[in-house]
């Protein structure tokens, strides 16, 4: 069973970003943003989403810990290896899952070097620096794998991300809000429905600053990840701000 990625189109819930930076943060996020898989059955199916990063010399991959308590096993799961149709197991990774003992936030530590490489082949890492947060931030842009644009033909699975940029509702040292809508204006100018968000738990709310007067230049910090949404109001994510306990957790690794 392979696995193929789709070009999609970034939409925009009001903030009025410029289309080439819009475009441009797109391309960015889309080799940061994975889909994890999970084996079921003997065939993989899509579970969550989730970022890749870098700290401390590590790979880490960063989603929310709710997949765990819903009984997800690391041995199942699997990151596709960019558009190659590929699959890495992490059961073949020498990973490791680090959960934050009150959020819902977990790293999967990437242990073998020969898996990290493969990673690092087809995905673009992010530095992960736990200080940072979305203060002083009015724009956020969510990069996941929704099921609903996700199709299986034959022995492939396909998905379209879904970029999303929005505004914040709340932005506090432990949650972060932003709004979701029901319709979207898709960077071609067409509105549309946006799609629900089942499959995006795990995906990185990054906040966007502009850098100088660059139309297409910014600086993207993850401010959160996703853990719920309400299709007509609002997406919610923890605030990473709220996560040392995690990031202390990675030294005894």
């Amino acid at each position: 069973m392979a696995w193929q990625p789709v070009e999609t189109v970034p939409i925009d819930l009001g903030t009025g970003i410029a289309p080439d930076r819009a475009q441009a943060i797109a391309e960015a996020l889309t080799r940061r943003a994975l889909p994890l898989l999970r084996l079921l059955d003997g065939r993989p199916e899509p579970l969550a989403s989730a970022a890749l990063f870098r700290a401390d010399g590590r790979w880490l991959v960063l989603t929310c810990r709710h997949l765990f308590d819903a009984g997800a096993a690391l041995g199942d799961l699997g990151v596709p290896l960019g558009a190659s149709g590929r699959i890495l197991w992490l059961r073949d990774a020498a990973s490791r899952v680090i959960e934050h003992p009150t959020r819902d936030l977990a790293f999967i530590v990437i242990g073998d070097a020969d898996a990290a490489q493969a990673l690092a082949r087809h995905w673009r890492p992010a530095p992960l620096v736990p200080e940072d947060d979305a203060a002083g931030s009015d724009i956020f842009v969510v990069a996941g794998y929704p099921y609903a644009q996700t199709r299986r033909a034959d022995a492939v699975v396909y998905a379209r991300p879904v970029v999303l940029f929005t505004r914040a509702r709340s932005a506090g040292a432990e949650e972060l809000r932003v709004a979701y809508a029901r319709t979207a204006r898709r960077l071609d100018g067409i509105d549309i429905h946006a799609p629900p968000l089942d499959g995006v738990s795990g995906a990185t709310c990054w906040a966007v600053s502009a850098a100088g007067d660059d139309r297409e230049a910014c600086i993207l910090r993850p401010a959160g990840v996703q853990v719920a949404f309400t299709h007509s109001r609002e997406i919610r994510a923890e605030a990473l701000a709220a996560a040392r306990e995690l990031f202390e957790r990675l030294r005894f690794v």
